[in-house]
């Protein structure tokens, strides 16, 4: 069984989570915080970034954009990528979209646990990431019922996981 390790909330783990749930690829999810001194995610990744997947095998792999990978290429049915270029390409560019929206989130967060010497600057400029990242995101989608193509996919994904962030 693969073992997932993540942070609760963090939204790279949860492309992967859905990935594993649409792929029907049981999982068990370790909670981890990287930053306190008993995590374990040093031993697993030696970047200590979560998400880390855990193979069958004894396997580690790491940064929820290769672990979608790795699950597309080693379990293709469902597939969540489109079969041509263009909604590959599509499909990729939501992702690094979203992906960047994410990252401006988690910014956001860590900037505000500093204690002293808050950046209002930094702030302001990770805040307009997030908003250009969404209006950006709703051109690309528009009214479609799917990001790319006809079914369910790494868009969707994506997509999902920026908008429940803005929306939470």
């Amino acid at each position: 069984m693969f073992r997932l390790i993540s942070a609760t909330s963090s939204p790279y783990a949860r492309k992967v989570r859905i990935a594993q749930t649409e792929k029907a690829l049981p999982f068990e999810l370790i909670t981890e915080v990287p930053w306190h001194n008993t995590t374990q995610t040093p031993k697993y990744n030696p970047l200590e970034k979560l998400p880390v997947l855990l193979t069958p095998d004894g396997d580690s792999i790491y940064e929820s954009s290769y672990i979608f990978q790795y699950l597309e290429l080693k379990y293709p049915d469902p597939p969540l990528l489109p079969p041509d270029i263009d909604g590959l390409l599509a499909a990729r560019k939501l992702e690094v979209l979203c992906d960047g929206i994410c990252d401006a989130f988690v910014l956001i967060f860590f900037e505000r646990m500093r204690e002293n010497g808050r950046s209002a600057v930094w702030l302001e400029r990770q805040q307009r990431k997030i908003d250009n990242g969404l209006e950006e995101l709703a051109r690309l989608i528009g009214p479609r019922r799917w990001a790319v193509g006809d079914q369910l996919g790494l868009g969707d994904i994506a997509t999902g996981r920026s908008c429940q962030r803005k929306l939470a």
